[in-house]
């Protein structure tokens, strides 16, 4: 007897295969700017906690110039050209700290 998949079976395999892409296509964005994988402020290395700065600030500006609506949008706009120089990789609170330091605010 044929073992048949479910509608619901496929739809969670399509969705598994599409996580390990992002979090390879992540990685590979990342480790072009911290070949460790690393926050380049504390050392934090959890993946997960990472994210892309604009290392001189404005990035909400540069989003909104670029039509760039979530992370895998900047991580391909990045690829596209040619990893610019003026990105770091922070985990989430060292961005923080760094948005409070140099008085970032996105409503300006």
């Amino acid at each position: 007897m044929k073992d048949y998949r479910t509608k619901e079976d496929v739809s969670n395999d399509i969705r598994r295969a599409n996580q390990r892409k992002y979090w390879k296509f992540k990685q590979e964005i990342f480790s072009h700017y911290s070949p460790e994988l690393k926050c380049q402020r504390c050392g934090f290395d959890d993946i997960r906690a990472l994210s892309i700065d604009h290392i001189k600030g404005k990035g909400r500006r540069h989003l909104q110039t670029e039509k760039i609506w979530s992370g895998m949008g900047l991580y391909l706009w990045l690829k596209r050209n040619n990893y610019p120089s003026e990105f770091q990789v922070l985990c989430a609170n060292c961005q923080s700290i760094k948005r409070v330091e140099n008085h970032e605010n996105y409503r300006q």
